[in-house]
C-alpha cells in the first residue's frame, strides 16, 4: 500500500503506511523487511524536502543492509543518500556516496545501477555552483550514461542525461551540441509526458480500488475484532499460523437462562432473537467495563473469562464484578414475556487453562482445561438468580499476597465463613455456603453462592 501510494504521488498516505509496516515488522524482527521500509521512508522525507530526516533513514536503512549483507540494495541506498546531499547542497559528500554506489554497482555487474549512479556523478559535476565544477568530465560521464541507458531502454534517465549534456555545452558555449541534446531532450519529454499521462489514468483507477480496499479492510477488523480478542486478531494479522497459549491462573463464568426452553417456545423468534441480542449486548458492555474476555454464546449460554489474553493478578476480582453487575442488570431487565421475569444462573471457577485458535475457514478462539468444565458445572448445578462458586475461586477471592482479607475467615479444615456481608474493592456482597454437593465428574465438593447487597 504504501509503495502504490508512492507512485501515486500521495507521500503523506505512503508514509502512514511505511510506518504502520515498520512497527509490524520491528515486532518480528525481519531485518530485510525493516531495511528496505527505512529506505522508502526516507524517500518520502526526501520528496517532501526534509533532507535531514531523509538522511537519518537512509543512514538506518544502509547500516541494516550492509549488516545482513545485502549489497545490492546497500547500493540503492548510496545514491539515494547522495541524492539527499544534493538536495543540502554538500556536493563533496554526495559525490562520495555517488562513488560508493558506483563500485558495488559495477563489482555486481548491475547496468541500470551504473547508468544512473554515473548520470548523477555527471551532474554534479556539471553543477557552476559547485566548487569541483569539471565540464569536460562532466560530459564524459554524462555521454556515458546516455549510451547505457539508450542500451537499456530507460527514457526517463536519457531525457535527463539530455538535458545536463545540453547545460555543459551551453556554458561551453559549443550551440549546435546544445541544440541537439536540447531537441533530444523535448522529443524524449513528449514521451515521457505521454507515458505520464497514461500513469494519470491508471492512478485514478488505483486510486479507486484503493478506496474499496481499505472500506473492505476497515469491515474485516470490526468482523475480526469482534469475534477475536484484539490480541489475537493481531497475531493472526501478522501472519502466525499457531496460536496455543497456556494460562497457569484464570477465572471462568458461564450463565444461562433459566427456562430457555418453555421461553423459546411462548415467543416469536423474532422476539427471542431480540431479547437475547440486548441481554448479551448489555453483558458484553460488562465484560468491557471490568476487563472480562467474552468467549462465546451457545445458544443462551454466555461464556467469559478473566486473565487472558492479557495476564492479571486480579482476575477472580474482575469476574465477581461482571457477576455481580450481570445479577443486578437481569433484575432490572425487561420482560420478554409478559407476565414472566428473565432469570439466570451464573457459575464460576478458577484454575488453568490451555487457549487458541481452532479452524481454519471460520476461526474460533476457545479455552480448553478443568477450571472450563468445572466452571460449567457450577452453572448447571447453580440456582436460578444466584451465583454458584467453588471453594478455589472463594479463596482466591478472599485472599491477597496470602494474607486473608477479613478475619472472619478460617482455613482450618473444613473452610469456614461466617455469613457476614463483606466488601471487596467497594463491592457489597454476601457469601452463604451450600455445602458438600454431589457434582457431575468431580464428586463432593465445597460450594458457595454470592449474593450482591443491594
Amino acid at each position: 500500500m504504501g509503495l502504490l501510494y508512492l507512485e501515486l504521488g500521495s507521500s503523506d498516505s505512503a508514509l502512514e503506511y511505511f510506518l504502520e509496516a515498520l512497527e509490524t515488522q520491528e515486532t518480528l524482527g525481519a531485518k530485510s523487511e525493516i531495511a528496505q521500509i527505512l529506505g522508502n521512508i526516507g524517500i518520502v522525507y526526501l520528496q517532501q524536502d526534509y533532507c535531514h530526516t531523509a538522511l537519518e533513514y537512509f543512514v538506518r536503512s544502509l547500516t541494516l543492509h550492509e549488516e545482513i549483507g545485502d549489497r545490492t540494495e546497500a547500493a540503492q541506498v548510496m545514491g539515494n543518500i547522495g541524492n539527499a546531499y544534493i538536495s543540502l547542497g554538500d556536493y563533496d559528500k554526495a559525490l562520495e556516496y555517488y562513488g560508493l554506489a558506483l563500485s558495488i554497482h559495477r563489482e555486481l555487474g548491475e547496468e541500470a545501477g551504473i547508468a544512473l549512479v554515473t548520470g548523477n556523478i555527471g551532474s554534479a559535476l556539471a553543477t557552476v555552483a559547485y566548487a569541483g565544477y569539471n565540464a569536460t568530465v562532466a560530459e564524459e560521464l554524462l555521454l556515458e550514461a546516455l549510451t547505457m541507458n539508450e542500451s537499456l531502454g530507460i527514457k526517463w534517465y536519457q531525457h535527463q542525461n539530455h538535458l545536463n549534456l545540453a547545460t555543459v555545452y551551453e556554458l561551453q558555449g559549443d550551440t549546435a551540441k546544445a541544440l541537439y541534446h536540447y531537441k533530444q531532450y523535448h522529443a524524449i519529454e513528449k514521451e515521457v509526458q505521454s507515458e505520464e499521462h497514461k500513469k494519470q489514468a491508471q492512478r485514478g483507477a488505483f486510486e479507486r480500488q484503493i478506496g474499496a480496499m481499505q472500506r473492505e479492510q476497515e469491515v474485516t477488523e470490526r468482523i475480526l475484532h469482534s469475534i477475536l480478542p484484539k490480541d489475537i486478531a493481531h497475531r493472526i494479522r501478522r501472519g502466525d499460523k499457531k496460536i496455543i497459549d497456556k494460562y497457569d491462573s484464570v477465572s471462568v463464568l458461564f450463565a444461562d437462562i433459566v427456562g430457555f426452553t418453555k421461553l423459546s417456545h411462548a415467543i416469536t423468534p423474532e422476539q427471542l432473537v431480540e431479547g437475547l441480542d440486548v441481554m448479551f449486548n448489555t453483558f458484553d458492555r460488562l465484560a468491557d467495563k471490568h476487563g472480562c474476555e467474552k468467549i462465546k454464546t451457545i445458544g443462551d449460554c454466555y461464556m467469559v473469562v478473566a486473565g487472558l489474553p492479557e495476564r492479571c493478578e486480579d482476575h477472580v476480582l474482575r469476574l465477581t464484578a461482571m457477576a455481580l453487575d450481570m445479577q443486578h442488570a437481569i433484575e432490572n431487565f425487561p420482560d420478554i414475556l409478559a407476565g414472566g421475569s428473565i432469570r439466570i444462573r451464573i457459575g464460576m471457577h478458577t484454575g488453568s487453562v490451555v487457549a487458541g485458535i481452532i479452524g481454519k475457514n471460520k476461526f474460533s478462539y476457545d479455552l480448553w482445561g478443568d477450571a472450563v468444565n468445572t466452571a460449567s458445572r457450577m452453572e448447571s448445578h447453580g440456582e436460578p438468580g444466584k451465583i454458584h462458586v467453588t471453594e478455589e475461586f472463594l479463596k482466591k477471592l478472599l485472599m491477597v499476597k496470602g494474607e486473608w482479607l477479613m478475619d472472619e475467615v478460617d482455613d482450618v479444615a473444613p473452610f469456614t465463613i461466617n455469613h457476614l456481608p463483606f466488601t471487596i474493592n467497594h463491592l457489597p456482597f454476601t457469601i452463604i455456603p451450600r455445602g458438600e454437593l454431589d457434582i457431575k465428574g468431580k464428586g463432593l465438593m465445597n460450594t458457595y453462592f454470592l449474593e450482591k447487597i443491594p
